[in-house]
């Protein structure tokens, strides 16, 4: 399975057992980030599954989104910046220098359950269409 097809499929598993996610989502890069547009991370109660990046970006943008699941609200959303540039010496720590925006929405079984399941089947069919070829290392 690729990236986007397991999170899916944990998204799917996740509401099927009742339980609210919060869906981070980087949506637009500046300069040199760990991940690129388009990455996901599932946030749960009991942890997470994927990545945006991992370090404190990713932590800053998990501490917003438990915050979201916390909220007596089946909707909501927030607009994380994470500043990866700080005030170091980059080269000596292996940052990465730039800035990701990562759009964070609450997800919940009632809402969502229906748009889980498309997602992951329009993510397996993609597959197919593209073969195997397509995901083998170039």
């Amino acid at each position: 399975m690729s990236g986007s097809d397991q999170i899916w499929a944990e998204a799917l598993r996740t509401l099927e057992r009742g339980q609210r996610f919060a869906l981070a989502t980087v949506v637009n890069v500046r300069g040199s980030t760990p991940r690129e547009v388009g990455a996901k991370m599932i946030v749960r109660h009991d942890g997470q599954f994927g990545t945006i990046g991992g370090g404190c970006g990713e932590a800053e943008v998990f501490r917003k989104a438990r915050v979201l699941l916390e909220e007596d609200n089946d909707r909501g959303a927030r607009l994380a910046e994470v500043d990866l540039t700080g005030d170091f010496d980059q080269r000596e720590i292996g940052t990465c220098g730039g800035i990701m925006d990562v759009f964070v929405d609450l997800w919940s079984p009632a809402r969502d359950l229906a748009i889980a399941r498309k997602l992951l089947l329009r993510s397996y069919h993609t597959l197919r269409e593209l073969g195997e070829e397509a995901l083998q290392p170039a």
